[in-house]
């Protein structure tokens, strides 16, 4: 496919969403739909917005004047693309979710459950009833149906549920499909949940500083990926305590992030993906 040169295409934004008394928003993350997305802040709320039908025609509007510039594909000079206003409405709202700012929000990929994490050391489950796709109808189960899960000594920085859907686009079965992971400060661990249950699976010990991503495998329901302030980016296997492959290949920063996309088939050393990771001088390395 032809590529489009990033720094050719000047794009202006628009507020979708804006947290009230100027809180910082910490995390945002779409369900697997893409029709929502929530966003957790320091205010310590939960919020889910309604990607409203304005924001995709504005969105599918920006899309066609993209593929009509065909300056864009020959190098020449690009034109600026203008957002419209647009609003995205607050369909549900959980005030005091945690004690403590949310930093992380993870949605299961097939069941109507919501992952968050914050710096007051623990991770909730809650899980919603959203009847017949209607926007308005987002409601909490109760709270005391909320699960928690505590055990970190820090800020818990990143939840993710594990990937359950494999290579051929089946998805894996038993009690793995409520598995989540986590990472922070603290004792710098990763430690995998059984969201079900309640209850912790196993601690993975390596990092030296705090974790501040994980990513589940693509297509390698029991694989994962972690990254840390101490400049590591870790491979591990759920089934075994210590990790299958150490990525340092030069890192000299702390890594604050990561995302891994690919996947592939055979031995473990065939299972990694590429893996795209920054760093706060805004460089980064990529792994194949």
């Amino acid at each position: 496919a032809d590529e489009i040169e990033l720094e050719a295409l000047r794009m202006s934004s628009a507020d979708v969403f804006r947290e009230e008394g100027g809180q910082a928003v910490r995390c945002v993350e779409f369900d697997p739909s893409g029709e929502y997305f929530a966003v957790g802040s320091s205010s310590k709320h939960l919020r889910v917005c309604h990607v409203s039908p304005a924001v995709t025609a504005e969105a599918e509007r920006l899309e066609r004047a993209i593929a009509a510039d065909t300056a864009l594909m020959g190098g020449g000079a690009a034109r600026d693309f203008e957002l419209g206003e647009i609003f995205c409405p607050i369909v549900y709202e959980r005030e005091g979710l945690h004690k403590g700012s949310i930093y992380g929000i993870s949605w299961h990929p097939v069941r109507p459950l919501v992952a968050t994490c914050s710096n007051d050391k623990t991770v909730r489950v809650l899980r919603f009833r959203n009847d017949a796709g209607d926007a308005v109808a987002w409601t909490h189960s109760s709270e005391g149906d909320d699960v928690v899960l505590r055990g970190h000594k820090g800020t818990v920085r990143t939840v993710k549920w594990m990937n359950l859907e494999t290579d051929d686009g089946a998805y894996a079965a038993g009690a793995g499909q409520q598995q989540l992971v986590s990472g922070g400060a603290g004792d710098c661990s990763v430690r995998v949940w059984d969201a079900e249950a309640g209850s912790l699976v196993q601690s993975l010990d390596f990092h030296d500083q705090p974790v501040t991503a994980v990513e589940a495998l693509p297509g390698v329901p029991t694989m994962l990926l972690s990254a840390s302030l101490d400049g590591a980016a870790v491979l591990w296997d759920v089934r075994q305590d210590s990790p299958v492959r150490v990525l340092q290949h030069g890192l000299t920063e702390a890594v604050h992030g990561m995302a891994a996309y690919g996947g592939g088939g055979g031995g473990a050393g065939d299972l990694l993906p590429r893996l795209l990771s920054c760093t706060p001088a805004g460089g980064g390395d990529c792994w194949g």
